[in-house]
């Protein structure tokens, strides 16, 4: 979930700014308006003579125990009464925590704290339990075109859908060049397209009306069949349908066009999982690692980037090993996909998954293996609750 709220942190330590500084950079408040400043409380107090204060305000304290009342106390005259105020400290003391939260504040942390910690924070104070988007947001996209990113999208999510027994929607963000309704044979009663501009007007029941389902488990959204329509999508759109869609799915597989752009980036650092689909050629590495290199240090804290090598064996005599691409990137291929044209032309041409065609064989494994190691969860395996550490046990566990 992102937090769309502004946030402002005065504090005193070099570890507490870093944190603040980590957490910023996180995709959760990509959406959020944060700014850090130097010198505690006095300089708080300062800054808001003649401003209103934000959503949530951190600050950090030099006194200690009770004296933090009183240093405190200015702070109390300029502080709007919806503004969450969070105190930052050193005294670990249970009772002073008791004391603080009885006056009015949000939170009382003992320093030094971390991104983590900040990040939880956000999500305990501004998470509505009732809009939360509880899915797993999954993006494939081709190191270069032609790789089979599509193909992979599709049939990671037809195995999700299989093997985890939820609801999975797949959206084609191909605006011009997506197949996601030729691969599945279906005629889309409203478009990705339709849906992203009209975004700001939708909620989940009636976006679940808009796509099309297929069999129990699988919510398809595909792109328009026509060339006329504009490649870039608008992110604020985006981050609404990937929030909606959220709410009604256990799983959401966003299908990515291999066209570079500022919202492709925003979508890759939004997503809980990434997947880099290549061929093993010179060409692909090439473009892997350039992708590689620029998302890994944005998606820090998060799930590390997946690769699938797809079309193994295609070109036997001139294509690179799998240890070239492990040595390069330093990430391991999650699966090797065997190059079977049969298989692959056939379903395509009937409009089915891989694993519909009775010939799956070790492809099918290999989208098994796929879709249970980005799902999180051993196959067969029933939802469970994501663990949230409390603030105060954090607390209580220093």
């Amino acid at each position: 979930m992102q937090f769309k709220i502004g946030i402002d942190a005065f504090l005193l330590g070099d570890e507490n700014r870093q944190a603040m500084a980590a957490a910023a950079d996180d995709r959760r408040l990509a959406r959020a308006r944060v700014h850090s400043h130097d010198g505690g409380v006095p300089a708080a107090v300062t800054h808001y003579q003649d401003r209103e204060t934000p959503a949530l305000l951190l600050v950090e304290v030099s006194r200690h125990g009770q004296e933090i009342l009183e240093e405190l106390a200015p702070l109390a005259e300029v502080t709007d009464p919806a503004t969450h105020v969070v105190v930052v400290g050193t005294d670990n003391d249970i009772a002073l925590y008791r004391t603080l939260l009885a006056q009015g504040l949000a939170e009382y942390m003992v320093g030094p704290v971390s991104a983590r910690d900040i990040l939880d924070l956000v999500e305990r104070l501004f998470a509505d339990p009732s809009s939360i988007s509880r899915a797993r947001t999954i993006a494939t996209m081709g190191a270069r075109g032609g790789a089979g990113a599509s193909t992979v999208a599709h049939n990671l999510a037809w195995s999700l859908a299989r093997n985890c027994e939820e609801d999975v929607a797949v959206i084609d963000l191909d605006i011009v060049f997506g197949t996601l309704g030729l691969a599945f044979n279906v005629e889309p009663k409203q478009t990705a397209l339709d849906v992203l501009s009209q975004a700001n007007r939708l909620d989940p029941e009636s976006l679940e009306r808009f796509m099309v389902r297929h069999g129990d488990n699988l919510l398809l959204l595909p792109a328009p069949a026509t060339l006329n329509n504009p490649a870039s999508v608008d992110t604020g759109a985006f981050d609404t349908v990937l929030d909606l869609v959220g709410r009604i799915t256990g799983f959401v597989v966003l299908d990515l066009p291999r066209v570079w752009s500022n919202w492709l980036l925003h979508a890759l650092l939004s997503v809980d999982e990434g997947v880099i689909v290549a061929q093993p050629d010179l060409a692909n590495l090439r473009d892997a690692k350039a992708l590689v290199d620029l998302l890994t240090p944005k998606r820090a804290g998060d799930v590390p980037l997946r690769l699938a090598l797809n079309h193994i064996d295609r070109h036997r005599r001139s294509q690179l090993n799998i240890k070239d691409f492990q040595d390069t990137l330093d990430i391991a291929p999650t699966v090797t996909l065997p190059y079977d044209g049969q298989v692959f032309g056939e379903a395509l041409n009937n409009g089915q998954m891989i694993g519909e065609t009775g010939k799956a064989g070790r492809v099918q494994e290999s989208f098994d293996t796929l879709a249970e190691t980005v799902s999180g969860r051993q196959r067969g395996s029933t939802p469970g609750r994501r663990e949230r550490r409390g603030m105060l046990a954090s607390l209580m566990g220093r």
